[in-house]
């Protein structure tokens, strides 16, 4: 069973037309990255790959045609169809542009990346009377983009921005007494992402997070095992962090968890080759029989993989990430390999078909429709939870899913506990060598 769009499977390669050119492109995707892509110059301010579109700047409008009808449409949020038309540079396209360039100007006329901009598309200067600077470059240079607010909730999971307000008041998230939002983790997705250059890390900023979490905040690639120490050598800036480069580099461009479980696949693999050898069919026949030989290596230890965020990566490396956790959920159980995924968008094109069949147990949320409660269990019921933990768990072999309180844990408890952990000195193995990084 594969993603389903309303035209067909999501990803199957279709083929579409643009400014007279025959190109292709996969079904459901932006229309802008597949111009892009073809080489085709179509501007955008607030269009990043691997974020949820948004078409809040419109420099990125389009003519598009199917059938008789041709309309403007912002490329970003369009998806490439079938037989789709596509023209980037009609005499009311380049209009179009042009007028919303000089109200971009009109709102942030000291922006040079903004004017550069506007001059290549023939514009020196903006008919409409320019906005009342308030001298705070966060608010005289923000375009109301949204990147920043995208890249927060969706990249870093954090949610510590948004857009407060409406119309012509409408504004970055509001920070009362110039205090850091709660939920700030101080990594500088923001920053990198901002087009105009109005978002910025600060050292002030930095220093204030520390004393927030405390000198001991754990980095977040520690955390994942992928480097030695606990405390960020670089401020928590994990913008500027080169181990993330290093990373990219040495996965060939895919995206890092790829390698993590293409290693647990090879695990997978060497241990079923072990039990093969010793005549056993699981990891507790293993551990019961062979475990306690003298000659034996000692008891194989279980292994769980957690993904927090699947829609993270099914987004930006869905066809790498997929057959990986299908291998792994259809046999690795035998050798004592277990996953979690957790997702909160529980949409067709995160949680596959292929994906679902695999994984007989599951557990659902409240959740806002009919359509996601079936996506999750395949039947209704989790829209009618109440929320604060009350869920629904549906047990391989059970028909019926039984409704169970999740109980409440604080970040106090869980550090105590984690502390608990740390001060036993356990044993732990990191998934990359760091010294290979």
């Amino acid at each position: 069973m594969s993603r389903q769009t309303a035209e067909g499977p999501a990803g199957e390669e279709v083929r579409f037309r643009a400014d007279g050119r025959e190109l292709r492109g996969r079904r459901g995707e932006s229309l802008l990255a597949a111009l892009r892509r073809a080489g085709l110059e179509v501007p955008s301010l607030c269009f990043l790959e691997g974020l949820p579109a948004y078409g809040a700047c419109r420099l990125c409008l389009v003519e598009v045609k199917r059938g008789r009808r041709a309309r403007l449409a912002t490329s970003c949020d369009h998806p490439v169809l079938e037989g789709l038309e596509v023209r980037t540079d009609t005499p009311a396209v380049l209009e179009h542009r042009r007028v919303v360039l000089e109200l971009l100007l009109a709102r942030a006329p000291q922006v040079e990346a903004l004017r550069a901009l506007a001059r290549r598309h023939g514009v020196e200067a903006s008919r409409f009377e320019a906005r009342a600077q308030r001298g705070d470059p966060a608010e005289d240079d923000c375009i109301l983009c949204g990147l920043c607010v995208r890249v927060c909730r969706v990249g870093a999971r954090a949610e510590a921005l948004c857009l407060a307000g409406r119309g012509r008041h409408k504004r970055l998230g509001a920070r009362p007494f110039g205090e850091l939002p709660e939920r700030c983790i101080g990594c500088g997705a923001c920053a990198w992402v901002c087009p105009t250059g109005a978002i910025h890390m600060e050292a002030e900023a930095v220093r204030r997070l520390r004393e927030r979490w405390g000198s001991e905040r754990p980095c977040r690639y520690a955390l994942l095992g992928l480097a030695t120490g606990s405390v960020c050598e670089n401020d928590y800036q994990c913008a500027r962090c080169e181990l993330d480069q290093r990373l990219v580099d040495r996965a060939g461009g895919r995206h890092p968890v790829v390698l993590l479980l293409e290693d647990l696949v090879n695990t997978m693999e060497n241990r079923y080759v072990r039990l093969s050898q010793n005549g056993v069919r699981s990891i507790a026949e293993y551990n019961r029989e062979i475990a306690p030989r003298p000659d034996s290596t000692g008891p194989m230890p279980y292994i769980v993989l957690i993904i927090d965020e699947l829609a993270d990566f099914m987004v930006t490396s869905a066809s790498e990430i997929e057959q990986p956790i299908v291998r792994l959920a259809q046999m690795a159980r035998a050798v004592g390999i277990h996953l979690v995924l957790a997702t909160q968008r529980p949409s067709v094109d995160v949680i596959t078909g292929i994906i679902k069949a695999n994984f007989p147990s599951r557990v659902a949320f409240m959740v806002s429709s009919k359509t996601d409660s079936r996506t999750i269990l395949d039947m209704n019921g989790a829209e009618a939870l109440l929320g604060k933990g009350d869920m629904l768990f549906l047990h391989s072999s059970s028909p019926e899913p039984l409704r169970v309180q999740g109980s409440l844990v604080t970040t106090k408890e869980i550090r105590q506990i984690v502390n608990d952990w740390r001060q036993q000195d356990l044993q732990y193995q990191f998934a990359f060598d760091p010294a290979v990084l």
